[in-house]
């Protein structure tokens, strides 16, 4: 029994009996108290009451999904008797009085929840610091940041403190967090897992959360796809008349699999050390038989600047709705006098109207429809998580953020790039360390995208690919 053992590991120990909740309750609090206070990755911890449950529920946990497994989630899932802070809001101001419904359904599915993660201010940064919490720092270097914002459970799972996190994604905040901290990481496909009770909306079923998603972090593939299989359900307001029955993985060797490798429009910078990885992947791909399909996807999206705009106009419609016109117009007024292109389409998003929204919505289903019609000559597409690897801290002002690429200053706001390709159709794509680090000692991440729904391919995939070349590896300092 080791505190760095994958869930699915510790699962079958559970479930054989070789240990029980308690003892890994107990085994993840010691982890705990001997890391968190250097990473600062758990923000609300849940221990006595986490071992007084799994004391009394030990034996009828064993024949659940997860046995019994200790689990963290997000700030921003509400779990009752905990906080959701949203990094905003004094803890003893928000405890929540019930669970929203993933935390209910892994519950149900026999999780023990020891605590909620550290995340950004509104979950809007790729790095995770608030005025509640306090930063939380990433245990490859504690100078860099674990990502944002599902970084506190990115940090956790690093450190060890967790067995599985759950977190979301509406710009990366799964992504990211997973790649920067040698993680993997799922996205789910949209309409895949139900977002009622997730900050910063409330209980109410099927809200208006357009692109957001919810899901897993892990040591490793396999306990992505069990995490997933907890997690996928209808809203049980429709489940009387909708059942949701994911397709398998298309192939069940890795040798079987078309890979697409994206080429990158020419405005996108990306660390010359992510597409090193990416090259090295390729050559592995091609030992093991795999057919390697170079996609230039030009002709059916441009250049993407329209596709990335229109993700931006989408998004920033979705969360300018919690900020006031009057801070809306003021902020969409400079953005419009910036000259960039892309900040012009944020400050349309903040400024526009239901109809735009809804036109929005139809192009992203478009290009869907493109991406359906690509995923017939590919069964995977791989491409860099975002631009960077993990960098260093910074307060600064987002809009007016650098972060130096290849030697070139890169606008920080344009690290939602590549996560947008996916979550504009609402493809699924899965974060995968690639066993390349940096010159810094940092780990390489990688994404693979599947067709619309089919999650457990690009799970699968890269279920194939820890079988083959290996996984998650610890970092030095934790």
């Amino acid at each position: 029994m080791d505190h760095y053992s994958s869930a699915t590991q510790l699962i079958e120990q559970l479930k054989s009996g070789a240990v029980s909740s308690a003892e890994l309750v107990e085994l993840f609090q010691k982890r705990y108290e001997t890391q968190n206070e250097q990473w600062n990755a758990i923000n609300s911890a849940n221990f006595s009451e986490a071992l007084a449950y799994a004391k009394a529920n030990g034996d009828a946990l064993k024949s659940t999904p997860f046995a019994g497994l200790p689990v963290t989630t997000k700030d921003g899932i509400h779990v009752a008797g905990l906080p959701t802070t949203g990094g905003m809001f004094a803890p003893e101001k928000c405890v929540m009085k019930k669970d929203g419904l993933l935390s209910q359904n892994i519950k149900a599915a026999g999780a023990v929840i020891i605590g909620k993660t550290n995340t950004s201010v509104a979950n809007g940064d790729w790095q995770s610091n608030n005025p509640i919490f306090g930063r939380s720092l990433n245990p490859w270097n504690p100078e860099y940041t674990p990502g944002g914002s599902t970084g506190g459970g990115a940090a956790s799972l690093a450190a060890g403190m967790s067995a599985l996190e759950f977190g979301s994604d509406i710009g990366g905040s799964i992504r990211i967090p997973a790649a920067f901290c040698g993680l993997y990481g799922h996205k789910p496909s949209a309409t895949v897992v139900p977002v009622s009770g997730h900050f910063p909306g409330g209980y109410t079923p099927n809200p208006a959360q357009h692109l957001a998603v919810q899901g897993p972090l892990a040591r490793s593939a396999d306990d992505l796809a069990l995490a997933l299989d907890v997690i996928s359900c209808p809203e049980p307001i429709e489940a009387k008349g909708w059942q949701l029955s994911l397709p398998e993985a298309r192939h069940q060797k890795l040798t079987d699999y078309k890979v697409g490798f994206l080429k990158l429009p020419e405005w996108v910078e990306v660390e010359q050390s992510i597409l090193d990885a990416q090259h090295k992947l390729k050559d592995k791909l091609i030992s093991q038989g795999c057919t390697i399909i170079e996609l230039d996807l030009e002709k059916q999206f441009g250049d993407f600047k329209d596709y990335y705009k229109n993700y931006l106009i989408t998004l920033q419609c979705i969360i300018g709705g919690g900020v006031s016109e009057e801070k809306r117009q003021n902020g969409a007024a400079k953005l419009m006098a910036s000259g960039d292109e892309f900040l012009e389409a944020i400050a349309t998003g903040l400024t526009c109207h239901a109809s735009v929204f809804l036109k929005m919505i139809e192009v992203s289903e478009k290009y869907k429809s493109i991406w359906e019609a690509v995923y017939k000559e590919v069964d995977v597409i791989i491409t860099p998580v975002t631009y960077t690897n993990a960098f260093k801290h910074d307060d600064s002002f987002l809009y007016s953020r650098f972060l130096t690429i290849n030697d070139k200053p890169v606008p920080y706001y344009r690290l939602s790039f590549l996560p947008s390709l996916a979550t504009f159709s609402g493809l699924p794509a899965t974060v995968f360390p690639t066993g390349e680090t940096t010159e810094q000692g940092l780990p390489i991440g990688l994404q693979a995208m599947g067709a619309y729904l089919e999650d457990k391919t690009s799970i699968g995939f890269c279920q194939l690919m820890e079988a083959s070349f290996g996984g998650f590896s610890k970092p030095l300092l934790a």
